[in-house]
């Protein structure tokens, strides 16, 4: 790859020389390479000076703003939680590639339309591993109870591993959920999702979907969670 050719699409404070290994709000920066069709990020932090680097966030916006896919190496990848909102393709390798908070606490994968559009399409997600964390209530629960009362209506409040909002087509396969406090999948008003092949465990909520049409689950492995796909396919 000619590194000075990449270099030019990212930001001049990832692509510079004496950018630290860690960005200005704490999140760890990781080498990016680009390929003809897809942007690379492998998992160590970045040593070797002459590499280009960039965050989760911003490989992300770079991968979609040049129509690339992107792929994770093996390896843990600390986050915060990332937003994706614009058509991408996110894969890795199953059971090797593990997204994980930075602390102790659960994080969010956020899949939404940018500001001022009403939907997205075509984003899809494969052989990641989410971890959550730690279960405050998942597994206490009365089971009575209706998961709906705790679980909170804004999608912008709701704590799932992975939440989806207002996207056409969302495809999530091969993937591993562990350990989600309310819902490893959160769809909020999506249409025609295929959840599929994927294994989810330590979760209050395995799937969740609400207002949705045509969404699909199947082939899914869920394991100690208190509920398995929960609908609330109201207006």
């Amino acid at each position: 790859m000619n590194r000075r050719s990449f270099v030019k699409l990212l930001p001049l404070s990832i692509g510079a020389a004496s950018a630290p290994s860690w960005a200005a709000d704490g999140l760890p920066i990781f080498h990016v390479e680009r390929f003809s069709d897809r942007l690379f990020v492998a998992a160590d932090r970045v040593s070797d000076k002459s590499l280009s680097r960039a965050t989760l966030q911003e490989a992300i916006h770079l991968a979609s703003r040049h129509g690339l896919a992107l792929e994770f190496g093996e390896g843990v990848f600390r986050t915060r939680g990332f937003v994706i909102d614009a058509p991408l393709s996110v894969r890795g390798t199953p059971g090797r590639t593990i997204i994980k908070p930075m602390g102790q606490e659960s994080f969010t994968i956020d899949v939404r339309p940018q500001a001022g559009r009403e939907r997205l399409s075509g984003v899809s997600l494969s052989g990641l591993t989410f971890s959550g964390g730690s279960l405050p209530h998942a597994m206490g629960v009365n089971p009575l109870e209706r998961p709906i009362d705790t679980l909170p209506y804004a999608p912008e409040r709701f704590n799932g591993l992975l939440t989806a909002w207002r996207v056409d087509g969302f495809s999530v396969s091969d993937c591993v959920f562990e350990g989600a406090p309310e819902a490893a999948v959160a769809l909020w008003e999506c249409q025609g999702a295929q959840i599929s092949n994927n294994r989810i465990s330590l979760s209050r909520v395995a799937m969740f979907s609400h207002a949705g049409r045509d969404n699909v689950f199947f082939g899914n492995d869920c394991a100690e969670s208190v509920f398995g796909v929960y609908l609330a396919h109201f207006a």
